[in-house]
């Protein structure tokens, strides 16, 4: 065996190899994180300098925009949208690109640009698009601006303006404090005339009132004239107190609910009183009563000898809503009985002819529902859905004995008519259809039967009825045909399917004047006995139609008609 020696022979170990410094695992291990660190640099800088094309995304949140637009009722015509301008951002190193439009949107009446701002702004969150004010335009002061942002790239302009009715009404004179006024001068002057008690000179009744150039209050008051006053004595004493300009009173044959005095401003009445006289009729010779007579005169006879609201205590608010008893509108003027016997038309067989009376629209204002459920309770009211008073005219008006219909928002063709909330189009499919007509009836439990809401279209398509006409089969519901239009085929659809069905003959108040609707009311009288039944149809928000029918319902009886409800005259 060899063995390792030193110079001087001695044997020793290996000399051993040299410790290595720390330097030698660190530094390669800080070179290559240099290296990485350099790299990321150069990417994060190439990531941060490249371009950003926000085009598809931008121009898919404005489609998403008038999406939720005609999602929330606002129709597609309402709604225009400018063409795409390409927008382009050098921020530093990085360019943006993204996509700008405008959009015009006219507000439907029954919507209004504040709520429709805030059902757009929490839309379009889920979607981090920001909505802030924009900038008002002083010749659209009515209009609400809006600015819309992804991230901090505005790519959308929105103006929201009311239709042309509303701009009219913001510029229509307000009278309604006034009409106050004229109010507190009847109270005081009933009040020192010792007509009335300081506590019980208050109106029985204030509606709110407007038309196409004004606002103001109607209030109603009811008073008993000594002996020896007159009616002209009483306006004397009113005319004196009046000191507001514009204002006439003016006395009159008593009208609905007996007023018989009124004051108005500039031709708009906010003062009714009925007030009972004592007054002595003259004799008179007996007249023979003709059909023509009463269509063209109403039904007459001697003059009353007494006002037909007998004294009583202002109603509680609590009774203000409850259907007025036969002896608060019907006068000796009603004795009357009609002579038809020379017209030339089929006498029903019981010698009664039946006239059915539907009220749309109901459910939208308060006051128009106060007004309504005061009248005869064998009308029929039609309440449309997803209205605020809906539910309560409903089930108020049942419990009064009214009949209750849904009056259910069909497609029109009409670009005028605004759909409302729940309308039913024809190019939806069967499923949803039938789902927006059972949302609308669940509403009301006391629905009996439907009818259209405008509906022009949609009451020319066979089998889009057909899908309503099973959902009422099944909840043993009628249809009356609304015949908004005459090409409209639902009643014969209706009668094919099975369904208990009617059809409208008269349109009471398409004009809203007194004299159109009285009018129409005699048009309805006359194919009432021709036919043998009709049924017209009035609407809610039409105030001189319940004066009219307050006046002329209590006539009916006595001329050979009966007023009955929709579902009496179905085929």
């Amino acid at each position: 065996m060899s063995e390792n020696k030193n110079m001087d022979g001695n044997n020793e170990a290996p000399p051993e190899a040299p410790a290595q410094s720390w330097s030698t695992y660190v530094l390669p291990v800080l070179g290559a994180a240099t290296s990485l660190a350099i790299a990321g640099l150069l990417f994060a800088t190439f990531w941060i300098a490249r371009p950003r094309d926000l085009r598809p995304r931008t121009e898919e949140l404005a489609d998403r925009l008038e999406l939720v637009l005609t999602e929330h009722y606002v129709p597609r015509e309402n709604i225009t949208r400018g063409l795409p301008e390409p927008q382009t951002i050098d921020q530093g190193n990085t360019t943006t690109f993204w996509t700008a439009q405008s959009f015009m949107v006219t507000v439907p009446t029954r919507l209004n640009n504040d709520g429709l701002k805030k059902i757009i702004t929490k839309e379009m969150s889920t979607y981090n698009v920001r909505v802030m004010d924009g900038e008002r335009i002083a010749e659209l002061p009515n209009s609400t601006p809006l600015v819309f942002y992804l991230d901090d790239y505005r790519f959308v302009d929105m103006m929201l303006t009311p239709t042309a009715e509303e701009i009219a009404a913001a510029s229509r004179s307000d009278l309604r404090n006034i009409s106050l006024q004229v109010a507190d001068v009847v109270k005081d002057v009933l009040t020192s005339m010792k007509l009335k008690a300081p506590a019980e000179a208050s109106p029985i009744d204030v509606v709110s009132q407007e038309d196409l150039n004004s606002f103001w209050n109607y209030s109603e008051f009811r008073v008993a004239l000594p002996p020896g006053m007159t009616l002209g004595a009483l306006k004397e004493k009113l005319e004196e107190a009046l000191l507001v300009p514009d204002a006439r009173v003016e006395t009159m044959e008593p009208v609905s609910g007996a007023i018989n005095m009124t004051i108005s401003l500039g031709g708009r009445t906010c003062v009714g009183l009925a007030c009972t006289v004592t007054r002595v009729a003259p004799p008179l010779r007996p007249q023979p009563i003709t059909l023509d007579s009463v269509l063209r005169d109403g039904i007459q006879g001697s003059d009353p000898v007494e006002s037909m609201i007998p004294m009583e205590r202002p109603a509680s608010p609590e009774e203000e809503t409850k259907a007025p008893d036969a002896a608060d509108v019907e006068t000796k003027e009603t004795m009357v009985t009609l002579d038809v016997s020379s017209i030339d038309a089929p006498v029903p067989a019981d010698g009664t002819y039946r006239m059915a009376i539907i009220i749309d629209d109901g459910g939208y204002v308060k006051a128009d529902s106060r007004r309504v459920l005061k009248l005869d309770p064998r009308l029929t009211l039609a309440i449309l859905p997803n209205t605020p008073y809906g539910a309560e005219t409903s089930a108020e008006g049942a419990s009064l004995g009214f009949e209750i219909m849904l009056h259910m928002p069909m497609e029109s063709h009409s670009k005028k008519e605004e759909a409302v909330e729940g309308t039913i189009f024809g190019a939806m499919g069967q499923k949803e259809i039938q789902k927006l007509v059972n949302n609308a009836l669940d509403q009301y439990p006391e629905v009996v039967g439907i009818n259209n809401h405008t509906g022009s279209k949609f009451t020319e398509n066979e089998e889009k009825l057909g899908f309503v006409f099973e959902v009422l089969k099944e909840r043993n519901l009628f249809f009356i045909d609304s015949f908004t239009l005459n090409t409209s085929i639902a009643y014969e659809a209706a009668r094919k399917a099975g369904i208990p069905t009617a059809r409208r003959d008269v349109f009471l108040d398409n004009n809203a004047d007194e004299a159109s609707i009285r009018a129409q009311f005699d048009e309805l009288v006359k194919q009432t006995i021709a036919q043998g039944s009709a049924i017209g149809i009035g609407h809610f928000q039409k105030p001189n139609t319940a004066k009219v029918l307050a006046v002329e319902i209590p006539k009916l009886k006595n001329a050979g008609i009966e007023l009955v409800h929709a579902s009496e005259l179905l085929h």
